[in-house]
């Protein structure tokens, strides 16, 4: 049992400080929905106040907290109204009063179909621009995010993720493989399971809503931010997965009540279902073929998480009994079972991993795909282990119930009353069967070590840009990076196909301001075809942001796009970025 705690102790430490590495060497380079326009464009001088301010998206969004915020160049609040009714792409924020004459700043915060949080800023003048002070646009254009925010969702999401799969595949490990004698005595773990992913179900709302409000801790008890995640996706799925894991739970010890047991499957086919509603099945396509593939995915890794979850303390059950043959049979079922289930997840995950990756080139140079790589990698491990178990350890096993089967009938009435036992009546080899359980408990804790990590790879995976997507494979290309020293360039290729492309250009200093330059010059180059470099001049729209629009990526490839900003007669950073531009 020390040893047993002990591994546990060591888990609870591990996975989160695998989850914080991952955290950063994965976080997302912007959100999943692109923001398309504004009214008013972002740095316009209007003559007259504006009557409200409008957020065009590419997607679906619901605003988060206060959605949209407006501040005066001095910082202050300007006071606007509740979001009004609009397109499911579009807020739209009225300002109820004239604004007087001077700049502003409008931030906005939505969450995105997927159930990620989107946020930016504007700036806007009426009349004659005033001086913005440096203090106030780093207030006002600092993310608010907090590490610990991110940290706290991602633990959320892996908690109720490791309750959901247990407390599933724990039902199926009941009615499938487990004694009839035994399944009360093993129904706790699989209550532990569907209480803590209820909690965490519930724990979700509120820091996601102070991961998307940007407000911090004042976020988890502020009505309109908890309001906007409860209508999200990801507060459907909270509301799914703690109905359906509340009412396993409840269900859980009446095995023998017909009515009890129905209400159990529909419960945890509810709760399998729920990991569905939120994440990347909602923006990719084909939606059915992709909701099939996470389906399979997540009903057999449950079978896999929550037969091994309840496979050791079911074999010790036996062996307490001194009872090698049925713990041989657990055994046996139990890999039948887990040897479907890792074909089934192996297959869906392939299906995924092509829907949302689509190129080798996308798997090895995106944030989503190398995460994936490491998922890939740690199920590998658990997957040889499983084998190791099935092809060396099961014959032992079976072995040793079939030794005791024989001497048992061997025995028969002549022993009884002469103090002799079936266990002293068996010879196996020496140390086989002492080395064959031994053997079987370490690697089954090891199983579930490296499951915990692929759980908390998967925590971290869900939300960060898939491959396909960030690599430009699928939809418009974005990416963010470094430019010089102090800033960083996001660009945008869209629709990035062969043809008439429009190239944007966020110069942004560290604090997320505009970093004003004199001239953004690009370089376009197809170094597979020999072409370029093609030197062309991006228009300035607004501070900080550039544009070109032109047909110079008409062929399809891997294109080089260099762009040099000239900050100052000394000050000329460059950054380059390779895009796959589709036929």
């Amino acid at each position: 049992m020390a040893r047993s705690h002990g591994a546990l102790i060591r888990g609870a430490v591990l996975v989160p400080l695998l989850m914080a590495a991952l955290l950063v060497a994965a976080t997302p380079a912007r959100a999943h929905a692109v923001l398309e326009s504004t009214a008013p464009d972002d740095g316009a001088v209007l003559m007259t106040s504006p009557s409200r301010i409008v957020l065009r998206f590419n997607e679906p969004v619901a605003p988060a907290g206060a959605g949209v915020r407006l501040f005066d160049a001095t910082g202050a609040v300007v006071d606007v109204g509740s979001p009004e009714a609009a397109p499911a792409s579009q807020v739209r924020v009225p300002i109820g009063r004239q604004l007087a004459p001077g700049s502003y700043i409008a931030t906005w915060r939505v969450v995105s179909a997927d159930g990620h949080p989107v946020r930016g800023a504007l700036v806007f003048s009426v009349g004659d621009p005033a001086q913005v002070d440096a203090d106030v646009m780093r207030q006002v254009f600092g993310s608010g995010d907090r590490w610990w925010v991110t940290f706290g969702v991602v633990l959320a999401r892996c908690m109720l993720y490791a309750g959901v799969l247990v407390a599933v595949g724990g039902l199926v490990f009941l009615r499938r493989v487990a004694d009839i004698r035994d399944r009360m005595a093993l129904v706790p773990p699989v209550l532990t399971a569907a209480v803590s992913g209820a909690a965490a179900a519930v724990l979700a709302v509120p820091v996601q809503a102070a991961q998307v409000s940007g407000a911090g801790t004042s976020a988890l008890i502020d009505g309109p931010a908890l309001a906007g995640v409860l209508r999200s996706s990801v507060g459907l799925q909270s509301a799914l997965a703690t109905v359906a894991l509340a009412l396993l739970a409840v269900t859980l010890r009446a095995a023998d009540d017909p009515l009890a047991r129905a209400v159990a499957s529909a419960a945890a086919a509810l709760a399998a279902a729920a990991l569905l509603v939120t994440g990347h099945t909602r923006t990719t396509e084909p939606t059915w073929l992709i909701m099939l593939a996470d389906g399979v995915h997540v009903a057999a890794a449950a079978v896999w998480l929550g037969g091994l979850v309840l496979l050791w303390p079911s074999v010790r059950l036996h062996r307490g009994r001194d009872d090698p043959v049925g713990a041989a049979g657990v055994v046996s079922r139990f890999s039948w079972l887990a040897t479907r289930a890792v074909v089934a997840v192996t297959g869906a995950g392939a299906a995924l991993a092509w829907m949302l990756v689509r190129t080798g080139d996308a798997l090895l140079t995106t944030p989503y795909g190398r995460t994936l790589l490491v998922k890939v990698a740690a199920a590998t491990v658990v997957v040889a282990l499983g084998a190791y178990n099935n092809r060396r350890l099961l014959p032992d096993i079976r072995m040793v119930a079939e030794t005791t089967a024989v001497v048992g009938h061997a025995a028969g009435p002549a022993t009884e009353g002469a103090g002799v036992t079936v266990t002293q009546l068996m010879v196996p080899p020496a140390g086989r069967e002492a080395r064959a359980w031994s053997t079987l408990a370490r690697t089954v804790r090891w199983e579930l070590g490296v499951l915990a990590v692929v759980l908390a790879v998967t925590a971290v995976l869900v939300g960060v840009i898939p491959a396909a997507e960030a690599a430009g494979v699928r939809g418009a290309f974005s990416t963010v990076v470094a430019m010089g020293d102090d800033a960083e360039l996001n660009l945008v290729v869209d629709p990035n196909r062969a043809g008439r492309n429009e190239l944007h250009l966020y110069l942004l200093d560290d604090d997320g301001r505009p970093v004003p330059a004199d001239e953004l010059q690009l370089r376009l180059l197809l170094p597979g075809r020999d072409i370029g470099p093609i030197v062309r001049t991006a228009s300035p729209i607004s501070p900080g942001h550039w544009v070109h629009v032109g047909r110079e990526l008409a062929v399809p490839g891997r294109w080089r796009i260099v762009a040099r900003a000239t900050i100052s007669r000394f000050e000329r950073p460059t950054s380059s970025v390779d895009v796959t531009v589709r036929p």
